[in-house]
């Protein structure tokens, strides 16, 4: 009866454990995904603006226009880097709070079995389960 109630208690604390690392993953990943998407939408915003300062360039009849093309064009790309900049910002924190909030299950000490499960009650002492990050 005590071994069956120590492997339950053993089972709860690894599932709890599980969940928890999945839920942080799976929030991790998806992050990952925006981020790529954010670099991808960047990656195409700068070969768009590479693509219309070429054809101003080569529309440009003088030397003055083609000089202050950069000019025209930097409030543009001053607004898009702003934009991506704080979009890449929310993402990463959005990210640190999602991973330094804790999980009611592992916000709790649960109880680790030493050593491994087979052995008598008396090799199996417990120990509080002490995670990294988790004080």
């Amino acid at each position: 009866m005590i071994a069956h109630f120590i492997s339950e208690q053993w089972l709860n604390a690894e599932t709890s454990a599980f969940e928890h690392f999945f839920d942080v993953t799976s929030q991790w990943i998806g992050t990952l995904e925006r981020l790529t998407a954010l670099s991808l939408q960047a990656v195409q915003f700068s070969l768009a603006e590479s693509q219309e300062i070429m054809a101003r360039t080569l529309a440009a009849d003088n030397l003055p226009e083609v000089l202050s093309l950069p000019t025209l064009l930097a409030p543009a790309s001053a607004a898009q880097v702003l934009s991506y900049s704080r979009q890449f910002s929310d993402l990463v924190s959005a990210m640190q709070r999602h991973a330094t909030t804790r999980h009611p299950a592992s916000s709790t000490r649960q109880p680790r079995l030493r050593g491994s499960l087979p052995g008598t009650l008396a090799t199996q002492s417990m120990l509080p389960q002490v995670m990294p990050g988790i004080a």
